[in-house]
């Protein structure tokens, strides 16, 4: 009988060991899960991005001359949606989760800075699309192809991507950095960078004379300009959303690293759909940067694993002991 208790004693300590290692390894599971759901969902809205705007700035049809007017939109855009998805978490909370708005002029202030170099990057951007083609708009995006630059024909648009660059550097670093003034809320986030950044695109655009463009637009009446429109505002808060949470979940370095391939992949879906010839050093270039980007994913898999067969000896560790003393404290059968 007594034996029987000492197996049975032995059976119930261990098995919360067990038990806990399981759910330790599928938070690791859920973690890399999670990651690379974030990462995909970034890579999507992106590069739907960029088509939507390369449409509205170059298009045949449209071809509105005025990337300042459309990215103030898309920040509008995200601001009523914002107000709208916070109305609605309050009268429906059971089904929309979304904060409440607080509008916390200190708070405002200290964004400012992650605006400035937001508006930047947006700006540079859309300027960058404007004067080169998609297919080659990740050159000026990416640093670390540059033997491609010497077949552009447009200095100008590979001067605006490599400020787009590092726009894009600064604005990953100033999320991850300002993140925490928000309770590492994203949506307040967005909400509160969206806000800065249509007050500063309006003297931007007065000074670029954009205001005057956008009036004698002639498609300014058109239900499918508008449409296009409407829809890059979607997508522009939708990527503004991914992007802080791209960064929260992993770091603004692996952030740029993920931009970097999702350009690269980004302009070959360009040259398919382009149907455009391309040289064997171009096709080079592109495998170089998703190899290093490859090599990279594969070191922080690996420093995530490692790190977490720390956390699980830790806490097996823990659980010995305390199985230790719990046996201590029992009382002689």
């Amino acid at each position: 009988m007594r034996s029987d208790r000492q197996h049975s004693s032995s059976y119930y300590r261990s098995t919360p060991s067990s038990y806990s290692q399981r759910i330790k390894m599928e938070s690791l599971f859920s973690k890399y899960v999670k990651i690379a759901s974030v990462v995909a969902a970034y890579w999507t809205i992106s590069i739907s991005m960029v088509f939507v705007n390369k449409y509205l700035l170059s298009s045949e049809d449209l071809k509105l001359d005025a990337p300042l007017f459309i990215t103030w939109f898309q920040c509008g855009v995200t601001v009523i949606m914002c107000v709208l998805l916070s109305v609605a978490g309050q009268l429906l909370p059971d089904y929309v989760t979304f904060p409440a708005l607080k509008f916390d002029p200190k708070i405002m202030r200290d964004t400012l800075p992650l605006s400035i170099v937001f508006v930047c990057m947006i700006t540079f951007n859309n300027l960058c699309l404007k004067y080169i083609g998609v297919a080659f708009y990740f050159v000026g995006r990416s640093l670390t192809t540059v033997f491609n630059v010497v077949s552009s024909l447009s200095i100008i648009g590979v001067l605006f991507g490599v400020m787009a660059s590092a726009s894009v550097a600064l604005n990953a670093i100033f999320t991850k950095k300002i993140l925490p003034l928000v309770d590492n809320n994203v949506w307040r986030l967005t909400l509160y960078n969206n806000i800065n950044a249509s007050f500063l695109f309006l003297p931007l655009m007065a000074i670029f004379g954009e205001i005057k463009v956008v009036y004698e637009f002639p498609l300014l009446s058109s239900v499918t300009f508008w449409n296009w429109m409407i829809i890059s505002g979607i997508f522009g808060f939708a990527i503004g959303f991914v992007t802080g949470l791209q960064i929260q979940v992993t770091s603004p370095l692996t952030h740029n690293i993920s931009g970097t391939a999702k350009a690269c992949a980004q302009t070959v879906l360009a040259c398919i759909y382009f149907r455009e010839e391309k040289t064997s050093l171009w096709w080079v270039s592109n495998m170089v940067v998703l190899a290093g980007s490859g090599g990279y994913t594969e070191v922080k898999r690996q420093e995530m694993k490692q790190q977490h067969q720390v956390n699980v000896a830790a806490a097996e560790k823990q659980e010995e002991i305390l199985d230790a003393m719990d046996t201590k404290k029992a009382p002689p059968v």
